[in-house]
C-alpha cells in the first residue's frame, strides 16, 4: 500500500488471461475515451442538411400573413438552440413535400402548397397573381 500523507492508497489490480498484473482503471479509461471520441466523431458527421422555410421574419413588403403548420401531414419542426429564439424557421428534409399553411385571418384559412425543396437553402411563400407558391428567399 502506499500513502499521500493522510491515506492509504491501494491500486486496484487485476490479472489479465495470461497472468500479468496491470493496473485496472487504466484501460477502462482508455476504452471510454476510445468510444466517446468515436460518438463525437461520428455524432458531428451525421447531421444531415435541411432546407429552412421562414414563416416569421419575411419582410412586411413580402408577407403573405401565412404561417406553416404542417409539412407532409405532420408537425413542423422547428429549429432549436441552447437559447430560444424568436426566429422559429421550419427545418424541412430536402425533396417533395406538401405544406399547409394557416393565415393569421379570422376566420383561419388553410392552403396546402406542393413544393421540392434542396439542402441548404432558405425559402418562404409568396403569392404570384394569386395562386400561392413556395419561392427561395434571396432577401
Amino acid at each position: 500500500m502506499e500513502t499521500n500523507g493522510l491515506f492509504h492508497i491501494r491500486k486496484m489490480r487485476w490479472r489479465n488471461a495470461s497472468g500479468t498484473r496491470r493496473d485496472a482503471g487504466r484501460g477502462k479509461l482508455t476504452t471510454t475515451i476510445l468510444i466517446l471520441s468515436i460518438l463525437l466523431i461520428l455524432g458531428c458527421s451525421s447531421q444531415r442538411p435541411f432546407a429552412v422555410v421562414d414563416d416569421v421574419t419575411v419582410p412586411s413588403r413580402l408577407d403573405t400573413g401565412y404561417k406553416l403548420i404542417e409539412v407532409d401531414g405532420m408537425p413542423v419542426k422547428r429549429a432549436r438552440g441552447r437559447v430560444v429564439t424568436m426566429i422559429p424557421v421550419a427545418l424541412v428534409e430536402p425533396g417533395k413535400h406538401t405544406f399547409t399553411w394557416e393565415d393569421s385571418g379570422t376566420p383561419k384559412k388553410v392552403i396546402s402548397v406542393f413544393a421540392v425543396v434542396d439542402a441548404d437553402k432558405s425559402y418562404r411563400l409568396a403569392d404570384r397573381d394569386g395562386a400561392f407558391v413556395l419561392v427561395e428567399d434571396l432577401d
